[in-house]
């Protein structure tokens, strides 16, 4: 059975890259191992996000395949879940760690990770 995601805005827009491709959790525990031995649940994005150069597109629902337990509602209706800065939300540091910056399109449901480096 899949999960229940929460009620978001879909859109037909075919990301540039596939986020569903290769990111799969732990067959264990279904999350992956942080550096740190800490674990969270948005280890497999992190992961996801380390293998791939360039900026990224995905629609928010296909991050929320990458998630085990989906997105919460949240990231469907806040830009702020979406911050960079704030590194003591797990989610910030999957995309940070990975060297990503998030930048999201609430009235699209897409997000954008763009390198930290390529960010002028």
């Amino acid at each position: 059975m899949s999960p229940i995601r929460p009620i978001g805005r879909r859109t037909n827009a075919a990301p540039s890259i596939d986020c569903t491709s290769t990111c799969r959790p732990n067959a264990v525990s279904g999350r992956s191992q942080s550096r740190a031995g800490e674990v969270s649940k948005y280890d497999p994005l992190r992961d996801y996000l380390r293998r791939r150069t360039g900026e990224v597109r995905c629609t928010f629902d296909q991050v929320s395949d990458l998630v085990p337990g989906g997105l919460p509602p949240s990231a469907y209706r806040y830009e702020a879940w979406w911050a960079n800065s704030d590194r003591t939300h797990p989610q910030s540091r999957s995309w940070g760690d990975a060297g990503f910056t998030a930048h999201p399109d609430l009235a699209r449901g897409l997000v954008r990770f763009v390198p930290k480096e390529g960010l002028l």
